[in-house]
């Protein structure tokens, strides 16, 4: 897998041109006459357009309607153009359709803003061991930096640190930008330490259930970025309306062991949208491109970029192995959080599972869909 490949979420500007636009819309909406309820017009009818390019993967939460009308919220995740590398605006059956258990929806988008009030559980999962001694300092530093950018721009925004290394060293649950920035700066703590140990509220309850993942053979004596998003996914305190997304710093293959439980296969067969979206940010001595020098063995040496790859939305970064060049605040999962935005449709019946489809088009250029099946509001 390349770089480039990994890099596939976008979104588009719909109207038919070619060229994507660079500049998040600030708002569009499809309201107005007969039959509108809570501002979103009568359902258009039709089809979903075809996707042929399919080099886009949607991320989307869900959350209850708050007001009559059936009025469904959807926290639509930023998407970033594989060609640009910039954020893309989504506009209401233009760039952005869903589609209710085949139903095309009129919709209402806005982009995130502080009356929005989109929720995130983000979760950062470290590579701890020996050889990030060299980043270790410079990653910790820059989280909450980039816990700030983030909430600043209207984002309900909560973190959470796992730290690993063959097993899950230590872990703090989801809080504050003030507390992550203690927890990454306790007194003596260096290097890769910062994120061993476990610390909140809840620091026995964690440091109980990692013995207790290592204790099952859910651990593999090398680095595995996969041990630490399950611990996260099993016991991190996710809240069920929020987005959630994993961004995994390591400088090394994702190593199972031939514990198949942990392998990337395995993951990617499983994962589901409403899991979330993996990032990577890579810091290895060689490209993640084969052509970069490195290997890859299925259930021994696998690439995590293929994390990102398999799960909507994910996106790769390739940072100095000192992390001298590294900038939370400008990758580009960074920029799709900023540029997230709300989706309102109605629901025909928001009290019961619907099979929820999300488009995104961006003329000739990418396209793709995302199917989120037996989905509650």
């Amino acid at each position: 897998m390349t770089l480039a490949s990994a890099c596939t979420i976008t979104t588009s500007n719909g109207t038919g041109d070619p060229t994507p636009s660079n500049n998040p819309s600030p708002s569009s909406t499809v309201d107005g006459g007969p039959g509108t309820v809570n501002g979103i017009a009568p359902d258009p009818g039709g089809q979903l357009p075809a996707t042929t390019i399919d080099n886009l993967k949607p991320a989307a939460s869900f959350s209850a309607p708050t007001s009559t009308g059936g009025t469904v919220r959807v926290t639509l995740l930023g998407l970033i153009d594989p060609v640009t590398q910039q954020p893309i605006g989504f506009k209401a059956n233009e760039t952005v359709f869903l589609a209710e258990d085949g139903v095309v929806k009129s919709l209402r988008v806005t982009q995130s803003d502080k009356n929005n009030n989109l929720p995130f559980d983000l979760t950062f999962v470290v590579d701890n061991s020996g050889s990030m001694g060299e980043e270790a300092d410079g990653v910790a530093n820059k989280i909450v930096e980039f816990v700030n950018v983030v909430a600043a721009s209207g984002a309900d925004l909560r973190v959470a640190v796992v730290g690993y290394d063959g097993y899950v060293t230590g872990a703090i649950n989801f809080t504050d930008a003030a507390s992550i920035d203690a927890y990454l700066k306790r007194p003596d703590m260096t290097g890769t330490s910062r994120t061993t140990g476990f610390g909140g509220a809840d620091a026995e309850t964690l440091q109980q259930k990692a013995n207790d993942q290592q204790s099952a053979g859910e651990a593999s004596g090398s680095e595995n970025g996969i041990v630490a998003i399950k611990f996260a996914e099993a016991n991190l305190g996710f809240r069920p309306n929020a987005q959630r997304i994993f961004v995994n710093f390591t400088d090394e293959p994702t190593q199972p062991n031939n514990n198949t439980a942990i392998a990337t296969k395995t993951l990617c067969a499983r994962w589901k949208p409403q899991n979330g979206t993996i990032h990577t940010v890579w810091s290895g001595s060689e490209s993640l491109a084969p052509d970069g020098g490195a290997t890859w063995t299925e259930n021994q040496d696998e690439n995590p970029a293929d994390l990102s790859a398999c799960t909507p939305g994910g996106v790769v970064k390739t940072i100095k192995p000192d992390a001298t060049d590294l900038d939370l605040t400008t990758l580009p999962m960074t920029d799709a959080l900023r540029s997230s935005a709300l989706v309102e449709f109605n629901s025909k019946d928001p009290n019961v599972p619907h099979n929820v489809t999300i488009v995104v088009k961006n003329g000739t250029t990418s396209d793709g869909k995302t199917e989120f099946t037996n989905v509650k509001y």
